[in-house]
């Protein structure tokens, strides 16, 4: 009887699998994943920093420089170094009664520059006057 009673479970258990095996074997396999693209079809890398915690001077500072210009890129992207100048050494900045400049003036001048000219990034800038006779 106990030969009979494990034939049977071995039995039931040998339907079940081959049931469960002929489910599994009629359900649709899910997709393959989708092949790598080729090499060529990659994007780009994403550009390297530009942003350093190293300052890059250009230039040496001495007395002739009597301002400062903090801008992101925003503003480099679309003004040169020569143009940014060019504003802040402009008569519309000077508004004191000495013909002082304005760095705040300045520095509105090249946010709206930059605007003007095509920036499509943030305008940030600050202007500092270097100038030992204004401070």
């Amino acid at each position: 009887s106990s030969s009979s009673s494990s034939s049977s479970y071995l039995l039931l258990s040998l339907i079940f699998l081959s049931v469960v095996l002929k489910i599994d074997d009629e359900s649709p396999l899910p997709p393959p994943p989708p092949s790598p693209p080729p090499p060529d079809s990659l994007p780009p890398p994403p550009p390297s920093p530009t942003a350093s915690s190293r300052p890059r001077p250009i230039s040496p500072l001495n007395k002739k420089f009597n301002v400062l210009i903090i801008a992101c890129d925003g503003v480099w992207d679309v003004i040169s170094d020569q143009e940014a100048v060019n504003i802040v050494q402009g008569r519309e900045v000077c508004s004191g009664p000495g013909g002082e400049r304005d760095m705040n003036k300045a520095a509105v001048l090249l946010r709206d520059f930059a605007y003007l000219k095509g920036s499509t990034d943030d305008i940030s800038v600050v202007c500092v006057c270097l100038d030992e006779k204004r401070v």
